[in-house]
């Protein structure tokens, strides 16, 4: 989960804490949440759970409907696109390669894909929680205080390159926020 409260961030994975406790930044205060996945043709993302930091989530998704309209679908990687996003067995899945051609673990932009909820751009201090998993060694995550495609803060995973990362991206310049090798 990533929980955005005023200037500061926090990612929790299974209830803990990563990075040493919060980050804090003050770039973005308001903004949606998205789904991301950079050349992972296996990520699978269910039981989203959006609310206000203490108390139980307004919003529930598990796309045991089939259905993800209220989420706009984003491309920014160009090699192996376009993404491949469906709803199968009541989760939503990206499963294609789609990336930005750089696979250096070091370089931060990772333009892949994502998902993001159309109807959240207002919000501003909330907790969003997701399970997500991979069959894939590559890059997944979450975004939140998402505005645009330039304008977000990001966690990803990769395992394949060994890292945890929470960026920014203001005005398209990405920022690198914590990172650990894991």
């Amino acid at each position: 989960e990533v929980v955005a409260n005023g200037n500061t961030l926090e990612v929790r994975v299974d209830g803990v804490s990563l990075f040493g406790g919060p980050v804090v930044d003050s770039a973005l205060s308001t903004g949606s949440v998205a789904l991301y996945s950079w050349g992972n043709i296996g990520s699978v993302f269910d039981n989203v759970h959006v609310g206000p930091v203490d108390v139980p989530p307004t919003l529930t998704v598990d796309f045991n409907d089939g259905n993800f309209s209220d989420w706009q679908v984003v491309n920014e990687g160009t090699w192996d696109a376009p993404s491949a996003w469906t709803v199968v067995g009541g989760a939503l899945q990206q499963t294609s390669n789609i990336y930005d051609g750089n696979t250096d673990g070091t370089v931060l932009p990772k333009k892949g894909t994502f998902a993001w909820y159309t109807n959240g751009l207002g919000w501003s201090n909330y907790k969003v929680a997701v399970q997500m998993r991979s069959t894939d060694d590559d890059a997944l995550g979450i975004m939140v205080r998402y505005q645009n495609p330039t304008n977000y803060y990001r966690f990803s995973w990769d395992a394949q390159r060994l890292y945890r990362r929470l960026v920014k991206v203001v005005n398209g310049a990405v920022t690198l926020l914590r990172q650990d090798a894991v």
